[in-house]
C-alpha cells in the first residue's frame, strides 16, 4: 500500500491516540501511577519522621513543606531516570520486534508515524508528572493541613506545575529523539542516558565557552522559583532564580529541536528492514 505523502493533522491525532492506548494496554503506566504516590511517601516518612521537620520549621500548612518535599524527591533524579527509561523503551520497542515494518506499511508518512509515537509517549509522561505533583501535595496536606492557603499560593502551584511539565517534556523530547535513532531497546535506553549525562556535563563548561543561559540543565530547578523559599537567608539556593522566564522558554524549545529535527531526517531515510 502506498504511504500517504501529505501531512494530516487528523491522521497524526489518530496515530497519537492509538500509541497512547497501546502503551496503556501494557499496564506499565498503571503500575507507574501506583508507584508514584507510594514512592513519594518514602520521602514523606523521611522528612516528617526521620528528619523531624516540624522541630526545625514552623509549619503553617501543606505549602510550607511541599517545596522541601519536592526538592528532596526531584534532586535524586529517580523520577527523571524513570521517565527516560519509559520514553526510550517505547520509542524503540517497535523497531526491536519488527513491528515498525507493519506500521510504516500503512497509509501514513514516516514523519506522522514518528511524531504520533512521540505524542503518545509524551501524553503519558505528562500524566506521570501531574501525578507526582498531586501525590506530594496530597501527602503534605494530610500531614500539615491546608488551612491558611491563599489564592496566590494556588496560583504559584499552578505556575510551578506548568513550568515543571514544560521542562520534563523538553527532556523527554530529547530522550525520545535520541532513542529513535537506535534499533534496539537496550541501545535506545543507553543512548538516552548518555545524552542525559552529556547535558548535565554541559553545566561544567566555562561561561566563556557557552553562556549558562543556553544550557538546558541549568534550568533543572527553575520551576522551584515559583514556590515559597524555605531558605530565605541562603545566598545560593535552588529556589532562587538567576534566569528569566523568557530564557527558560527559549532554551526548553530550542534544545529539543537540536535533537528532534536530526532524528526526523534520519528516520525519513532509515532502512526499516529489521
Amino acid at each position: 500500500m502506498k504511504a500517504a505523502r501529505r501531512f494530516s493533522g487528523a491522521r497524526l491525532a489518530s496515530i497519537s491516540r492509538a500509541e497512547f492506548l497501546k502503551i496503556w494496554a501494557s499496564n506499565i503506566p498503571l503500575v507507574m501511577l501506583v508507584a508514584l504516590p507510594v514512592g513519594s511517601y518514602l520521602f514523606v516518612l523521611d522528612l516528617y519522621h526521620g528528619e523531624r521537620i516540624s522541630d526545625h520549621l514552623h509549619i503553617g500548612n501543606a505549602l510550607d513543606v511541599f517545596p522541601l518535599l519536592f526538592f528532596a524527591t526531584w534532586k535524586t533524579s529517580l523520577f527523571q531516570v524513570a521517565m527516560l527509561t519509559f520514553a526510550a523503551f517505547w520509542a524503540t520497542v517497535d523497531s526491536q520486534y519488527g513491528m515498525i515494518r507493519v506500521a510504516c506499511c500503512q497509509p501514513v508518512s514516516r514523519v506522522e508515524y514518528l511524531l504520533g509515537k512521540w505524542c503518545g509517549i509524551t501524553a503519558h509522561v505528562v500524566i506521570f508528572t501531574i501525578m507526582l505533583v498531586a501525590s506530594e501535595l496530597a501527602w503534605t496536606a494530610i500531614y500539615s493541613g491546608v488551612h491558611g492557603v491563599r489564592e496566590h499560593d494556588l496560583a504559584s502551584i499552578a505556575r510551578f506545575t506548568v513550568e515543571l511539565l514544560t521542562f520534563v517534556v523538553a527532556l523527554t523530547s530529547v530522550w525520545m529523539a535520541t532513542a529513535s535513532c537506535r534499533r534496539t531497546v537496550g541501545a535506545g535506553i543507553v543512548t538516552a542516558l548518555m545524552v542525559f549525562i552529556l547535558l548535565a556535563f554541559m553545566t561544567m563548561l566555562p561561561f566563556g565557552v557557552l553562556s549558562p543561559r543556553l544550557v538546558l540543565m541549568r534550568y533543572f530547578f527553575f520551576p522551584f522559583g515559583e514556590l515559597r523559599n524555605p531558605f530565605p537567608a541562603a545566598v545560593d539556593s535552588a529556589f532562587l532564580r538567576v534566569h528569566s522566564v523568557a530564557d527558560f522558554c527559549r532554551v526548553v524549545l530550542l534544545t529539543p529541536l537540536l535533537f528532534v529535527l536530526p532524528a526526523i531526517v534520519y528516520f525519513r531515510n532509515r532502512d526499516i528492514v529489521e
